[in-house]
Formats: C-alpha cells, structure tokens, sequence
C-alpha cells in the first residue's frame, strides 16, 4: 500500500527501503535528466508525416481518355444503396478533393502519359426480375 491515513485527513508515506530504494531513485532522475523519453518532451509527439506513395510504371495498358462506367443493377437495389455506387464514381471527378480519399488518388492519373483520366457515370439499366435468372454468366455480359 503506496500511503496510509495516520489521523484524520493526513498521509504519510511508507517507510523507506533504505540505501537502494534511494539508489533506484537516483538513478532513474538521473537517468530520466540526460537521456529524457518522448513523453517528457512535447515536440517529439508530433504525427509521423507518411512519406507520398511513388507508383512505378510496370509497361502495363493504362486507361485512355474518358472511361464511360456503365451500371446493370442486376436484382434489387435499395435507392439508397445505388446512390452510395453513384456518388462514388462521381466522387472520382472532383477537381479538389480532400485527401486521403478516392479522388485524390484517381488524380495520379494526371501524371499518366496523355494527361489526366476522366470516369464518368454511363447508361444505368436496371433488372430486378433476375431476366437471366439469378446466376448471370460470361455470355450474359457484352462491353
């Protein structure tokens, strides 16, 4: 037990260890006065800056131009839920966007050879019969 009462309303500390109670002591002031931790000196916390992602060119196909992202809502969608899908790819094409988000990342594509790449939202065809059934395959898909 670190104190105890010895009267109404005082503290007094235990007893002492002796010698290396005191040494111990001593040693972790001194210790702490020379060689001072990051939590005795403010400035050391700051945020740890992230250094910016290079991408290295990997003489893959790149997108050209305007990509058109058209959507077959295949099944039933929730208005709500197809305005989350839209607004993302809208988001894309932001002339500022805050960072870290998704369209300050699509800007890397201004660096790319050919200026910048644009997503936009295309044709929307919706199809909440399941037409096709509910399992669509390869062939059930053309570009």
């Amino acid at each position: 037990m670190p104190f105890e009462i010895s009267g109404p309303g005082r503290w007094s500390s235990p007893p002492t260890q002796g010698p290396a109670m005191f040494f111990a002591s001593s040693l972790l002031l001194i210790s702490t006065i020379f060689n001072p931790c990051a939590a005795t000196i403010p400035h050391k916390l700051a945020p740890l800056q992230t250094p910016a992602t290079i991408l290295k060119y990997h003489n893959g196909s790149i997108l050209i131009g305007n990509v058109n992202v058209n959507i077959l809502w295949y099944g039933h969608f929730t208005p709500t839920q197809k305005t989350i899908i839209t607004d993302f790819i809208k988001s894309l094409n932001t002339r500022l966007p805050p960072a870290p988000s998704t369209g300050s990342w699509w800007q890397t594509t201004r660096n790319y050879k050919g200026g910048p790449r644009r997503i936009q939202l295309g044709k929307q065809i919706v199809d909440e019969k399941y037409s096709l059934g509910k399992t669509l395959k390869d062939s059930h898909l053309f570009i």
